[in-house]
């Protein structure tokens, strides 16, 4: 976990603090509550999650808790200004699809998006067969991409997988760039017959 993660989180709680509290004391209250809620790196993973629009489903346990965690490790791992810029995206929503069928999910638009196009990155419930360094370098690459404000319908997007590695690598995330292009060159199991 990177040294701007906890003050972030408390600025950010701070901040919330203000608008909710006028009572100095409720105030004081309400921060040291939340100060002592972070003290688990667990804690911190989904308070990061939580900065974010997602949905990465309803039930709690399993898979979906195994995913929050790993994806609030990477986001707890990226360089600050990097996951400012993510969080502050009002395009974006990333769902986990926690069940091996399909599913509608509902995706609230903000209003203020005025005609920009809404991103939407999908990790499905297969990607909970790879290594767990496997999984964290797969959403570390997908954060490059939205990072990066790929368009996802140009010709060059496939071309760039490589330099995406590379940005990914540089964030800090290269044993889990190595280990995601291991699995991919391994061949992925059949997992409709685990």
């Amino acid at each position: 976990m990177k040294d701007w993660v906890k003050p972030y989180l408390l600025e950010k709680f701070s901040e919330e603090a203000n608008q909710k509290f006028k009572d100095e004391k409720k105030r004081q209250q309400h921060l040291e509550r939340l100060s002592k809620s972070i003290e688990t790196d667990d804690a911190v993973h989904r308070e990061l999650v939580d900065c974010l629009q997602h949905d990465f489903g309803t039930s709690f346990g399993g898979d979906q808790d195994t995913f929050i965690r790993l994806f609030g490790s990477v986001l707890a791992d990226l360089p600050e200004e990097v996951f400012k810029k993510i969080s502050g995206m009002k395009n974006v929503v990333y769902f986990f699809i926690p069940f091996p069928r399909t599913e509608v999910k509902s995706l609230k638009v903000s209003k203020n998006l005025k005609g920009m196009p809404v991103k939407i990155v999908i990790f499905t419930h297969e990607s909970m067969y790879m290594p767990f360094d496997a999984i964290k370098g797969e959403i570390a690459h997908e954060l490059v991409h939205i990072f990066s404000e790929h368009d996802v319908n140009n010709d060059d997007y496939d071309k760039r997988e490589d330099e995406i590695d590379e940005v990914a690598k540089e964030w800090g995330f290269e044993k889990e760039i190595a280990a995601l292009r291991k699995y991919h060159e391994e061949g992925s199991p059949d997992i409709f017959s685990l």
